[in-house]
């Protein structure tokens, strides 16, 4: 493939009919001052379908004031899924979405499991503090799993607002930390 001498690096991945490409770096001219890169094709296999998905990270819609970061776009646009560290956040970039015709889901209400409520609310009662190192054994966190994995199985373009209580401009920053944001993130962005 040919080399493209830009300036920025650039975090996108491009679709290219049914080919996936990413810019990578490959040689730095340091008497030009310039970084080169090369684009290279790339597939995310899904951990269920084996289907290609295409991130993107620019021109992403604002919505109540909560603007996407990145989106995992799929095969499948009936559905639109969101992801975020803050549950309040995800609820009005959803609405914003509902308010302009889309079908949206979220991890929340009746997505989410008696027994994983009732589990919860247990361990609230019972005053116990559950560590994020024990939170995958919960039914909760299994609950969450399942049902991201089945969104991306099934196609949906999953919009990720990220972490707005973070300290820096990435939105991943350990602000606040959260496993359950952790796992999805890394089902839906290998």
């Amino acid at each position: 493939m040919k080399a493209c001498p830009i300036t920025a690096k650039l975090q996108a991945c491009y679709d290219f009919g049914s080919k996936f490409y990413k810019l990578e770096p490959r040689h730095v001219n340091l008497r030009e001052k310039r970084e080169y890169y090369t684009w290279q094709q790339i597939v995310y296999d899904d951990v269920i379908t084996n289907t290609a998905r295409s991130v993107i990270t620019e021109n992403l819609p604002i919505h109540n004031g909560v603007k996407a970061f990145r989106m995992s776009k799929g095969t499948n646009s009936s559905k639109v899924v969101i992801i975020g560290r803050n549950m309040d956040d995800v609820r009005l970039f959803k609405q914003g979405l509902v308010d302009e015709g889309f079908e949206v889901e979220i991890f929340d209400g009746d997505v989410i499991p008696k027994s994983a409520l009732d589990e919860f609310a247990d361990f609230k009662k019972d005053g116990i503090w559950v560590e994020d190192a024990d939170l995958p054994n919960t039914i909760m966190y299994q609950a969450n799993k399942e049902w991201i994995e089945r969104m991306v199985a099934e196609g949906y373009d999953i919009y990720d607002i990220g972490n707005l209580n973070a300290l820096t401009g990435d939105g991943l920053a350990d602000g606040w930390y959260s496993a359950f944001y952790d796992m999805e993130g890394n089902i839906v962005f290998p």
